[in-house]
């Protein structure tokens, strides 16, 4: 589809400190330098961020590491953490605010904090490493900034969570999206973001404490938290589970309060994907490693946070998101799983995270020390991952030290342990069931379970393992667990989750972030399997893609009873054959209507993106292996929304239609009908030799398009009575079109 575009961005300069890095890489400082001729631009942005609305202020130019870019966003973020009276406040960059194209490496928004209330300056990168390996979270390093060329300080820089985001990790971003942050003095805020299900179906009640990221959702997330609160053994289709336990696993182990687990209940986001289930995503740690103490049962000490209980909250109402899910004995036993993880690959046998700290603080030792805007002082910076600074924060591991001697002490003596995973077939073919089994071995196991799911889109099934003798475990009561499960995709993922009565213990255990694979035996597709079934070229209000954009899209069909393998085909729009090659991991299941969107993006979300967009205009769609045409459509001008269909479904000829059927078998009622008010005649009709146009409007171009889109005949109306020679078309069903008087069915006999 031709679509305008605005390139909005100047690029003169190449990235002067980190070329060829990540924007986020953990070992390399950013440098960001914002240019203004507005001299009292502080105190603008001061009065922006006192108005409550979020305004940003145009800066003229704005440089990330030597790319340029004009009349960027710039405003202040935080709560606590930007003060009017402080020099060194924390930025919300937005480099699409004037020219919605610009970006540097596909990022648009900057995330910068100033390092409030962590005197160790690496509190948020070292957070959120960790984190990382267990959920889905946003990427962190530091960035140097500079305002008008004076060196302003060292920031952290942290990966925005936003649609962006949403759709690198969760695969869409057009779904329901809430930033759990209670606005301060802005009405009742006592609950924080709990998810209580304070004030019932009236939205605005809680608009003081989730802030909507997308157009729509206050239902959903109201639907969400009345089950969470008052249904709450029906909750798990609604919540993800797994991340859920993993973010209270880590708040807990890290002592990280200034979140869902401390007193204010927020810092924290919910995305609903396409599962249908509300995602949490942890946010803002520069307070974690103990800098925050109000836990919401008391201001604690350093010796009350080495010390607190890993079931903070487990029974307080008003915290339903620990509350309720920690009264389920067997998610309890999941979250506390999740703690030995972290902190047992963290913190015990020997601190390993440790030597990450002292990398990082050398790694901004010089920007900390010429930073004359830091918020505490050098030597409060150089002693901080040890010990307390001058103000009072904990240092780092003098806590976590001794966090993971007191986690360590509280482990039970007989965690199950689980071992000997085999599957009865490690390359099954697609459809066939295997068996995968299992060594537990525990005092009283209670029972083993499996998840597995077929994609990564896929949320996890799980299944009951047995040791019973009858599922392909051996004997009965020997340790062996067993369970039989389909091969319905490329990469099965699976999992194995055992408990006894007093502890679970998933394999592997950083379960489900991380998981087992089966690999299917799928042969390659050939040259006869597959075809083009359906496609839009012009779509403008129709079916839209993962991030809600109609764009235009080709359906193909697996004509046979076996799944197949796509990545040895290409499709094109030209005659260069090998224009964009399925991905690796491409399959198309036994019958199946596969969607690919053509919109230009060479990647892979819920569904396949090409590297290229149709032309309304007219064009060609060729389906190959590289040297040979397995398939094609040449298709003419396409009106907005009209696609061309195969009719029958799967074998027949191309059809206009507007009926569409993406995903699913074609609708092959032909409904193009012809335009009424037509204000020129035609006849006959209808006709084997000659076709007359009559209207006293003079030069109309028209065409005269066949039914499955092409132009066969075009030409430019310049006489009263226009005389059209079609004694060599075929007979048929068409459609003449003037510029700007509609369509015209014509029969040729």
């Amino acid at each position: 589809m031709i679509r305008n575009r605005i390139i909005g961005c100047i690029f003169f300069c190449l990235p002067l400190v980190v070329f060829g890095q990540s924007f986020y890489d953990l070992n390399t400082i950013q440098e960001i330098k914002m240019y203004t001729a507005v001299s009292n631009w502080d105190y603008q942005m001061d009065t922006a961020k006192a108005s409550g609305f979020g305004t940003y202020m145009m800066f003229d130019s704005l440089k990330v590491n030597g790319a340029n870019y004009l009349k960027c966003g710039v405003k202040y973020k935080g709560n606590s953490t930007y003060n009017a009276n402080r020099t060194k406040n924390p930025f919300h960059i937005k480099l699409d605010f004037t020219f919605k194209s610009s970006n540097y490496q596909n990022i648009q928004d900057i995330k910068l904090g100033n390092g409030w209330s962590d005197p160790s300056m690496v509190r948020e990168a070292i957070g959120y490493h960790i984190a990382a390996k267990y959920m889905n979270v946003s990427k962190s390093n530091f960035a140097k900034v500079f305002i008008n060329d004076v060196y302003w300080g060292i920031y952290s820089n942290q990966e925005d969570v936003g649609d962006d985001f949403a759709l690198k990790n969760f695969y869409s971003s057009k779904n329901e999206y809430f930033k759990c942050n209670p606005k301060f003095g802005g009405g009742p805020i006592t609950t924080g973001s709990s998810l209580l299900y304070s004030y019932g179906v009236d939205s605005t009640l809680y608009y003081n404490l989730y802030e909507r990221q997308s157009d729509y959702g206050w239902k959903e997330l109201l639907q969400f938290m009345d089950t969470l609160n008052n249904v709450t053994s029906s909750i798990g289709p609604l919540l993800d589970l797994d991340r859920t336990f993993w973010m209270h696993a880590f708040n807990n182990v890290c002592v990280n309060l200034d979140s869902y687990s401390g007193q204010f209940r927020q810092n924290y986001y919910m995305y609903r994907d396409h599962n249908k289930q509300w995602i949490p995503i942890i946010w803002d740690l520069n307070m974690c490693f103990g800098s925050f103490a109000q836990s919401g049962s008391g201001n604690l000490n350093l010796s009350s946070m080495k010390s607190m209980t890993p079931l903070l909250h487990k029974n307080d109402a008003a915290w339903p998101l620990i509350n309720k899910l920690l009264s389920n004995t067997t998610y309890e036993r999941k979250y506390i799983a999740h703690m030995r993880t972290i902190n047992d690959e963290n913190f015990a046998l020997g601190n390993p995270i440790y030597p990450l700290g002292q990398t990082l603080q050398t790694l901004v030792d010089s920007a900390v020390k010429n930073d004359v805007n830091f918020l505490t002082t050098y030597t409060d910076f150089k002693k901080n991952l040890d010990t307390n600074a001058a103000a009072g924060t904990c240092g780092i591991f003098q806590l976590m030290n001794a966090r993971n001697t007191y986690l360590t002490s509280l482990y039970p003596l007989n965690i199950p342990t689980i071992n000997t995973i085999q599957t009865s077939n490690s390359n099954p073919v697609y459809g066939a069931k295997i068996t995968i089994t299992c060594k537990a071995n525990s005092v009283n196991i209670d029972g083993v379970s499996l998840g597995y799911r077929s994609s990564k889109t896929d949320r996890f099934t799980l299944t009951t393992m047995f040791d019973d003798g009858a599922h392909n475990d051996g004997a009965a009561n020997d340790g062996t667990f067993g369970a039989e499960i389909e091969i319905l995709g490329l990469n099965t993922q699976y999992y194995i989750y055992g408990e006894n009565n007093s502890a679970g213990k998933f394999s592997p255990e950083r379960a489900e972030h991380e998981f087992y694979t089966v690999t299917a035996s799928i042969p390659m597709a050939s040259t006869t399997e597959i075809v083009i079934n359906e496609f839009v070229a012009n779509n403008i209000s129709g079916i839209t893609n993962e991030r809600g954009k109609s764009k235009d899209w080709v359906e193909l069909y697996n004509t046979t009873n076996n799944a197949l393998r796509l990545n040895s085909l290409y499709l094109s729009d030209s005659t260069f054959l090998t224009k964009w090659r399925f991905p690796g991991e491409s399959i198309i299941k036994p019958k199946e209507h596969l969607l690919v969107w053509t919109d230009d993006l060479d990647t892979t979300f819920l569904e396949m993106h090409a590297s290229f967009n149709l032309n309304e205009l007219g064009e060609k769609i060729i389906l190959s292996n590289g040297t040979a045409i397995v398939d094609q459509n040449s298709f003419g001008l396409q009106s907005a929304d009209i696609g061309l269909a195969r009719c029958p479904d799967g074998t027949g000829s191309f059809m206009l239609t507007s009926k569409l059927s993406p995903r699913m078998m074609n609708n092959c009622t032909s409904d193009i009908k012809e335009t009424e008010n037509i204000t020129y005649q035609i006849y006959p009709n209808p006709s084997h030799q000659y076709l007359y146009i009559k209207s006293e409007v003079s030069h109309l171009p028209y065409k005269l398009i066949q039914i499955d889109g092409s132009v066969v005949l075009s030409g430019i109306k310049e006489n009263n009575i226009e005389k059209i020679n079609i004694e060599q078309l075929s007979t048929g069903i068409y459609f003449l079109n003037i510029e700007g008087m509609g369509n015209k069915k014509i029969i040729i006999e």
